[in-house]
């Protein structure tokens, strides 16, 4: 696999785009995020009182959505991941490919959730982790 093959546009010569973000960094984040699709929007870009900062105060996002289901339609048989080892051998996954790995089971109570997540047949180590009341399973 040879990565010159894919280009991935990440408009790194472009400075405008840094100068864009110092000048006013919460702006530039609320515009970046607009580019996502929300649950709920936020009420909030960024709750900073020192020295404890929240973003995007209020709002749900999913980001498996973002990374993978909006990309079914338009992108299906495009690479997700170009991946190639250090002995030379590589692999190409594909967005369709990615989706159908990926595989979220329901919460198993009303009071918590619980996600496991199923990536490329490998089942994610659980762990638990206690988030604003919420119990959550990853």
């Amino acid at each position: 696999m040879h990565s010159e093959e894919f280009n991935i546009g990440l408009g790194n010569n472009d400075s405008s785009i840094r100068d864009t973000a110092k000048k006013d960094y919460v702006s530039f984040w609320d515009n970046c995020a607009k580019s996502l699709s929300w649950f709920k929007p936020w009420t909030e870009t960024l709750e900073w009182n020192p020295p404890f900062a929240r973003w995007f105060v209020d709002g749900q996002i999913n980001a498996s959505y973002n990374t993978l289901d909006i990309h079914q339609d338009t992108k299906s048989e495009k690479p997700a991941i170009l991946w190639e080892g250090e002995d030379g051998t590589d692999r190409k996954i594909t967005y369709n490919q990615m989706f159908a790995e990926v595989k979220i089971c329901k919460p198993k109570s009303s009071r918590s959730e619980s996600v496991e997540i199923f990536l490329l047949g490998k089942k994610k180590q659980e762990s638990q982790v206690e988030e604003e009341g919420h119990l959550l399973q990853s």
